[in-house]
């Protein structure tokens, strides 16, 4: 079914782009169709299934003009309709800056990102392995209440053709798992969560169970905090708070738009020489990995930041021409109704030299972080952030000694990863799309939270 629905959608595309050619010059037309199913456990029961098969999506680019149009269709695409829409959209749309790639030349790059067993997953053994961890959980952690157990796999196709001659298509997988629990007594709100996310299934929903029993059995113990200013530990989960100020700063657009803090600064050294970030696009299952982009631009890996220094910015082809510069394949549309913008795909935080157990060791008074509450407050453009520790543990003489309770922290990114690195693990960890290693900080504010 799905193979006949993709197949009905390009051919609308292909005769949507030949008329779109023959009066705008320049166009492209993007179709898919995708596969969902989710299941949700709330409070230790099945609570909904939820299966929507042969999602399919239309969506058209077009230059009228010099200026860019687009519109899209969620059904088989009435042509007139949707060239209509484009020219509309066109008249108030933004000036183009770039054109239509051609074919890439040489051979794409193709990192694995579909699995076959993800379409061919049991929805029935999914929930008989979610009911054997909850039945896991209820007996080894009985005072929690296990709030959400989440199952969600897709899978799906891609096809982009313009009228430049480019036809390029994709086939991937999806597949997230997230595990939450809170224990609920007076004055005392423990919450702990695990989660995986990747193209295939990497691990079993067991694992989860482990990752919380572990963090749960460390946190038993409530410590209060008097030592002013401890070292500040970032698990690798948790360092993605910290990496999305950097990513924001080393978005092309927001060069572009004069907001980035690392405006004019490509090619200096900014932060500790230890601070290596690439933005990588080719790893095999990894969430956002793809060989080509959302507007046919193939993908590399694309070193950011090279021990301190500042090396490239992301772009896609509007903001790359904006700059003057090629589209480093990192064009991304949120959906056939939005415009293409700049995103980074996997990133990686390189690792240090020391193992995690070592500088565990090493570390007289810290708390080691694993999660906050929200987003927290903070100032993307100048890297001012204040986040609430949701999950944290006191660090005594290189012991995790007890859960640390109703405390925030702030201070500044830029700043702490030019002179506040203590150390980095060697070890380091995928969560989502981010692979990061144990970070260790000096110089970050600790205050009480009420």
């Amino acid at each position: 079914m799905e193979d006949h629905i993709f197949e009905k959608f390009s051919d609308s595309a292909q005769k949507l782009l030949k008329k779109a050619k023959n009066k705008f010059g320049q166009a492209e037309v993007i179709t898919g169709v995708n596969n969902n199913v989710l299941v949700i456990f709330e409070n230790g029961k099945l609570n909904k299934v939820i299966q929507t098969n042969d999602n399919a999506i239309l969506g058209l680019r077009i230059t009228d003009k010099g200026c860019l149009g687009l519109t899209g269709s969620l059904k088989i695409p009435n042509v007139s309709q949707l060239m209509k829409e484009g020219e509309v959209s066109a008249h108030y749309g933004t000036k183009s800056f770039f054109n239509f790639p051609n074919n890439p030349t040489g051979v794409l790059a193709k990192p694995k990102i579909f699995d076959d067993d993800v379409p061919q997953t049991s929805i029935k053994k999914i929930v008989l392995g979610a009911n054997k961890a909850l039945d896991c959980l209820r007996r080894d952690l009985s005072d929690f209440t296990p709030e959400a157990l989440v199952f969600h796999w897709s899978w799906g196709k891609v096809r982009i053709i313009n009228s430049s001659g480019l036809d390029l298509s994709r086939s991937g997988t999806q597949t997230e798992m997230s595990l939450e629990v809170a224990k609920r007594k007076e004055n005392d709100f423990f919450t702990i969560e695990s989660d995986r996310n990747s193209r295939k299934w990497e691990s079993k929903v067991l694992d989860l169970v482990d990752e919380v029993k572990i963090k749960a059995s460390l946190g038993k113990k409530i410590v209060n905090i008097s030592e002013a200013s401890p070292l500040i530990v970032f698990s690798p989960e948790a360092v993605g708070s910290l990496i999305s100020y950097l990513s924001y700063s080393l978005n092309g657009r927001v060069v572009n738009d004069r907001s980035s803090r690392l405006l004019g600064k490509l090619g200096k050294r900014l932060f500790d020489k230890r601070i290596n970030l690439t933005d990588s696009p080719l790893e095999d299952f990894r969430p956002s990995s793809l060989s080509f982009d959302d507007e046919g631009t193939p993908t590399s890996n694309q070193p950011l930041i090279n021990n301190g220094v500042v090396s490239s910015f992301l772009y896609d082809l509007q903001e790359g021409g904006k700059a003057g510069v090629k589209s480093t394949g990192s064009g991304s549309r949120g959906s056939v109704y939005s415009n293409v913008s700049p995103v980074s795909s996997n990133l990686i935080l390189s690792g240090g030299k020391k193992p995690w157990n070592s500088i565990l060791k090493g570390i007289k008074k810290g708390i080691l972080v694993h999660s906050f509450i929200g987003e927290g407050q903070g100032n993307m453009a100048n890297g001012d952030f204040s986040l609430s520790i949701q999950l944290g543990y006191f660090i005594n003489n290189g012991e995790i000694v007890g859960r640390v309770k109703n405390l925030g922290i702030a201070g500044n990114v830029f700043k702490l990863l030019k002179e506040g690195i203590v150390d980095l693990s060697k070890e380091t960890e995928w969560h989502g799309s981010l692979s990061a290693p144990y970070l260790v900080l000096d110089g970050v504010s600790l205050t009480a939270m009420s």
